[in-house]
């Protein structure tokens, strides 16, 4: 019942949207919070993609590994999470698992916008001169 409760939690996090990349990257995940996100990421829930998409960006919890990163921040991208997109840009502007290539940044920082993160917006201004 105990495990049960935490998984709801962990859901239930990721599905509202409280789960910010920032959290990702302070938070310490325990080996059952890392298996659930992987779970729920692998079900399509976006936030847990984009999620488990900066702890292995970061490294925090589970060995850095970009390309994974990478694959996960896609797969939270191509269901228009704006947070993902912004990450991916960041990973294309400082050549993390890609070749460092501004306009690709730029390109994600721009869907960010798109789907109205204003950071986004922001960093797509920056990085367009």
């Amino acid at each position: 019942m105990r495990k049960m409760l935490a998984a709801l939690g962990i859901f239930l996090t990721l599905c509202t949207g409280v789960l910010t990349t920032v959290h990702a990257q302070a938070h310490r995940y325990s080996p059952a919070e890392l298996d659930e996100m992987k779970q729920l990421a692998i079900a399509g829930i976006s936030q847990a993609q984009a999620a488990l998409g900066v702890v292995y960006l970061d490294g925090n919890g589970l060995p850095q590994n970009y390309n994974r990163a990478h694959y996960w921040l896609e797969q939270a991208s191509d269901q228009k999470n704006s947070v993902a997109q912004v990450q991916l840009g960041f990973m294309h502007l400082q050549g993390l698992g890609v070749t460092a290539n501004k306009t690709n940044a730029r390109q994600w920082f721009a869907k960010a916008c798109e789907n109205n993160l204003e950071e986004g917006c922001l960093l797509y201004q920056r990085y367009a001169q």
